[in-house]
């Protein structure tokens, strides 16, 4: 598998997908359901309901790769949005959503103008 570094976008997608589908049906869905080209320099993250399963899906010059992470303890970290089907993300982000950490959640950025 590349590194999330290697592709010039990573996009999740916000619903939740049938784990069952591999490469052709997810592809299907890249295309019809997102909108987007599966033979683009892109990679495609795809998770259950439950978030305990996540799909990864790319174009690589003579086919598509699939790759699959399953957790059996934990759940992935997953964006909420109810007007979006997908979301650009960064490589930062993608490893870190590996790692189980919610890059969703982070701290206000505070600005102040003294220190007392």
């Amino acid at each position: 598998m590349k590194r999330g570094s290697d592709f010039l976008k990573i996009m999740l997608c916000i619903e939740p997908t049938d784990m069952r589908k591999q490469a052709n049906g997810l592809s299907e869905m890249v295309q019809n359901s997102l909108d987007k080209n599966p033979f683009a320099d892109c990679l495609y993250l795809f998770c259950n309901r439950r978030r305990d399963i996540l799909k990864a899906l790319y174009f690589d010059k003579a086919g598509f790769c699939l790759w699959t992470k399953r957790l059996d303890q934990s759940r992935f970290p997953w964006l909420r949005v109810k007007d979006k089907v997908v979301v650009e993300i960064n490589s930062k982000d993608f490893e870190l959503i590996i790692d189980g950490v919610d890059v969703f959640k982070r701290h206000k950025k505070l600005d102040f103008e003294s220190v007392s």
